[in-house]
């Protein structure tokens, strides 16, 4: 009897695949009895048509069989697998000492390495856990999920922040969805490749073992670099002078501005430590009153830990090797004050420029509309002294 005359392989592959089943090969040997049977009557091509038919019909009825057995094993390990990759993510935001997911670029692609590491370690051990139930184990990983997340958005919108659960910064937003998606796939291939594994003897299962060990590895190694402090570019490092001509200014929206403010130099100092960055320099305006003069000096933590400054709190968020931004938030009485200052150098490392977005709320009962002023300064580098 030819090859062709025998059911595809692939067709073969695809039903072990979906079911572990001790009556597999009775299913596929009264396939391939039938088979035989339509390549006589009705020619090898309408045969092969008709098996993957059959093919793909039987693999949903093998997958409901396989979600039903033996379901508590393989709902708990998915569960537990759920709050593993759940866990290293919380560890990972804990070693960052930050409280928001809007993390610098560097680690948020560390934390977005990390949900694909962990769940694919994970996906490769609990098939190894639940050993021919790696197709049930698969579905119910993303079914745990899909309910986990359901609710901890209830949760977040009854308990925490009804806002939140309504409304995703960008980078959040994006975190969510990208995150999500390399976990479930990474689940599935380390899923996956235990079944192509299929034991634990020889080279396999020496190349098994250290791939679980090397995943592991990786993703602790991974969230202890979320630790590592974001340094400001060092072409931002020195002394810089405000250039009037090309820098624009918006209404001041700090409570107390002088009437009649009027900004006419400005001097910037960036240094910077091993885990903290400094900014200090003078400012030289006049208002109604004739003119004045400020020092300001402000030391922020580079990992991210807010100063407080009286009612004032300031953070630092590294961006890239050419940005780095300052938050800072004012609260007073029935009004807040949110400032992001935004700093970004040229490539030839000459020019700074500042832009700085101010945002004013007032109390949230009083439903006031949301003012914003925007600035941008620029700075010259002057030569080092």
């Amino acid at each position: 009897m030819s090859e062709s005359s025998n059911p595809p392989s692939v067709i073969l592959a695809i039903l072990n695949f979906f079911s572990s089943d001790p009556d597999l090969g009775a299913m596929i040997g009264d396939m391939t009895e039938e088979f035989h049977d339509r390549v006589d009557r009705f020619g090898a091509r309408a045969a092969k048509l008709w098996c993957w038919k059959e093919a793909l019909r039987n693999a949903g009825a093998l997958t409901t069989r396989e979600i039903m057995r033996t379901p508590i094993r393989t709902i708990v390990t998915a569960f537990g697998c759920v709050l593993a990759v759940n866990a290293v993510t919380t560890y990972a935001l804990y070693a960052m000492h930050i409280m928001s997911l809007n993390p610098p670029a560097r680690q948020w692609r560390v934390l977005l390495l990390l949900q694909f590491i962990t769940p694919l370690a994970l996906g490769w051990v609990g098939a190894k856990l639940v050993r021919d139930r790696e197709w049930a184990l698969a579905l119910k990983y993303t079914a745990v999920s899909i309910c986990y997340v359901g609710a901890g958005i209830v949760i977040i919108a009854l308990w925490i922040s009804p806002a939140s659960s309504i409304h995703l910064d960008g980078p959040l937003r994006s975190l969510a969805i990208w995150g999500n998606g390399f976990r479930q796939a990474a689940f599935w291939l380390g899923c996956v490749l235990a079944i192509l594994h299929g034991g634990d003897r020889g080279f396999f299962g020496n190349v098994g073992r250290q791939f679980v060990s090397i995943a592991m590895l990786a993703t602790v190694g991974g969230s202890v670099l979320f630790g590592q402090a974001a340094a400001a570019p060092a072409k931002m490092l020195g002394l810089w002078a405000l250039n009037l001509e090309k820098s624009t200014f918006g209404a001041p929206l700090v409570p107390g501005t002088p009437v009649g403010l009027k900004i006419t130099g400005q001097t910037l100092k960036i240094e910077q430590t091993a885990r903290e960055i400094r900014l200090s320099g003078d400012t030289v305006y006049s208002d109604n009153r004739g003119s004045h003069s400020a020092h300001d000096d402000t030391t922020l933590s580079l990992d991210g830990k807010p100063t407080v400054r009286g009612p004032i709190s300031l953070s630092f968020r590294g961006i890239d090797d050419f940005a780095f931004e300052i938050a800072s938030q004012l609260i007073v009485p029935g009004r807040s004050l949110e400032e992001v200052s935004r700093f970004s150098i040229s490539s030839d490392g000459r020019t700074l420029t500042e832009t700085k977005t101010q945002t004013a709320k007032g109390a949230p009962e009083n439903n006031p509309a949301i003012n914003t002023s925007t600035f941008v300064l620029v700075f010259s580098k002057l030569p080092e002294q």
